[in-house]
């Protein structure tokens, strides 16, 4: 098959740099997400906490400093907790608590992504099954975070 004498190779390169640049400028967005994620427990603590004592009727300032100091502690305590554990098994524990609600919010970060760019629920739940953060902590080098 013969390409057209007409044929626009400059908009085809174009097309095909802006790809490739996009490409490495989405990876670090992922990978700054399931950074972020990590943070998914401290975060799912404080709005709790915020929301049960503005229920109870502390103003919304009081409610998000408790539910701030709340977070905060949380993380806090995952930290102390993951560098004073002296067993593997016991930060593998500790590290799946944090990691839990980091992988749901993963698993449902991708299939919203995922049901932009696919069409078959199968191709969809794979990359949402592939953006789960497992890589996130390493338990290993006794930093969970």
């Amino acid at each position: 098959m013969r390409i057209p004498s007409n044929f626009d190779w400059d908009c085809v390169l174009m097309t095909l740099f802006c790809l490739f640049a996009a490409l490495p400028a989405i990876l670090i967005l992922l990978r700054l997400l399931i950074n972020l994620i990590t943070l998914a427990l401290p975060c799912w603590v404080g709005a709790s906490v915020l929301l049960i004592i503005h229920n109870a009727g502390e103003g919304y300032i009081g409610a998000g400093l408790i539910g701030l100091v709340a977070g905060s502690f949380v993380y806090l305590m995952g930290i102390i907790a993951c560098a004073s554990a002296r067993s593997f098994f016991t930060s593998m524990i500790i590290a799946t608590l944090y990691a839990l609600p980091a992988g749901i919010t993963a698993y449902y970060l991708g299939i919203s992504l995922a049901h932009n760019i696919f069409i078959s629920n199968l191709l969809q739940k794979s990359f949402a099954f592939l953006l789960l953060p497992s890589h996130s902590f390493s338990v290993g080098k006794k930093s969970c975070f």
